[in-house]
């Protein structure tokens, strides 16, 4: 005789249900938001600041080459276009972008003339665009290269010029002193459409083409001693691929689809930098060339960090779908204020004179910061305050808090966030 399933019943299954998928780890959805959906594109960039994501560029299906600006509200679900108050930049695709300081900086791109190599930023509170010009020798012009944050520095790799060659040379723009300033090329020949990430001082380099093929190896560049070395992954490591997302988390970085030698793949993998350690996730969606960013902390949402999908292509086809990707990163219990990582980019390392201490905050925070030595004394301590939101940088000197200068050695930079620790990082300081 069949059971009779009672309103109640189902009732408490759905909640049941919805409440696993609400909280699912390693998990795929594509979603439907409202609004002024953007159109179909590849090429573009994809940033947060706050609680918005902003969609910058890219090239249409009619190969048309873009400078519309998108806002993802992600609390209300909904795309809306962004209009700028000036002229905005020139159409560009293959361009990277970078927040910081609560802007959006475009770097470099494609445009309908050729390649390009100017520098824009935009402002939301006021939605002004205003083209940065850096003093002395300039990057030349290029495309589909990578641009990092680390620090208050934008590290700017490879590419293809105008001419379609593939560049190997690294520049650093400082947002300090507003200028570039040139660093060792990688040895061999150059590299582009390929990822790039940081973590403590160092530039990791991996995917893309080389030589015309896909490269599978990891490159490092540590800005300690300015030298390049390769890596020995761990794992289940990718097959070669490029023109993939990526978001980073502190450590972790997230891989996602991208070109192989078998065509677009919608394989995605879990990359942790101090290990590389390598491990395949849940396959999503097949596309190339699509812009991926962080999902600011929502408890009522999620209780694991969200990554959102944009747009890319698909065997040449292109789409404006909108993915969202649940990490096994556990954010249960994190303090509602603190809603993105806390990264602490220390740059350089070993520490000189000029060492920056970086960090974001997406919203007004009680901060400390303090150095400590290898004995676990209290050296130093840098920030004592309440902060608003956005990006901070501060500098540590080498000395106490009297003013005396440290011994070479290794000292360790604790940050608090609302009197919670946040993270530990160890630098090495060279008198």
């Amino acid at each position: 005789m069949k059971k009779k399933i009672t309103l109640t019943t189902f009732l408490v299954a759905l909640f049941i249900l919805c409440q696993y998928t609400l909280f699912a780890q390693d998990t795929w959805e594509q979603i439907f938001p409202t609004g002024d959906i953007p159109s179909a594109r590849e090429g573009h960039s994809t940033v947060t600041i706050d609680s918005l994501v902003y969609l910058f560029g890219g090239q249409d299906d009619s190969k048309s080459i873009l400078n519309s600006l998108s806002v993802y509200d992600t609390e209300n679900v909904k795309w809306d276009v962004e209009e700028p108050v000036n002229t905005p930049p020139p159409a560009r695709s293959g361009h990277k972008a970078i927040a910081y300081n609560g802007r959006m900086y475009v770097f470099f791109g494609m445009g309908s003339g050729g390649a390009l190599n100017d520098v824009w930023e935009y402002y939301p509170q006021t939605k002004e665009w205003t083209q940065i010009t850096p003093a002395g020798q300039q990057p030349v012009a290029r495309y589909d290269h990578s641009a990092t944050l680390m620090g208050n520095m934008v590290w700017l790799f490879g590419g293809q010029d105008n001419n379609g060659d593939a560049l190997s040379d690294l520049w650093a723009y400082n947002f300090s002193n507003n200028q570039w300033e040139q660093y060792p090329s990688i040895p061999g020949s150059g590299i582009y459409g390929h990822i790039a990430v940081e973590h403590d001082g160092s530039l990791y380099i991996m995917g893309g083409f080389r030589n015309d093929l896909l490269d599978n190896a990891i490159y490092k560049f540590f800005t300690g001693n300015n030298s390049w070395s390769t890596q020995s992954p761990q794992g289940n490591y990718p097959n070669p691929f490029a023109y993939a997302g990526i978001t980073q988390f502190d450590s972790e970085v997230f891989i996602f689809g991208g070109l192989t030698g078998s065509g677009t793949t919608g394989n995605s993998y879990q990359w942790d930098i101090t290990t590389h350690q390598f491990v395949q996730l849940a396959t999503g969606p097949e596309v190339a060339a699509a812009g991926s960013a962080k999902i600011p902390y929502n408890i009522e949402k999620s209780d694991y960090q969200e990554l959102i999908l944009f747009g890319g292509s698909y065997e040449g086809l292109l789409n404006n779908d909108t993915w969202i990707y649940t990490s096994d990163i556990e954010l249960l219990g994190t303090d509602p204020i603190i809603i993105q990582q806390m990264d602490i980019n220390i740059y350089p390392n070993p520490f000189n004179p000029q060492t920056a201490i970086g960090y974001y905050l997406a919203d007004k925070a009680e901060i400390q910061i303090s150095v400590y030595n290898v004995k676990g004394q209290l050296v130093n301590i840098l920030v004592e305050e309440t902060q608003p939101g956005g990006n901070h940088t501060v500098v540590w000197n080498g000395r106490d808090d009297n003013d005396k200068q440290q011994s070479s050695g290794i000292y360790f930079v604790q940050m608090l966030a609302n009197r919670k620790n946040i993270g530990i990082r160890k630098c090495i300081l060279l008198k």
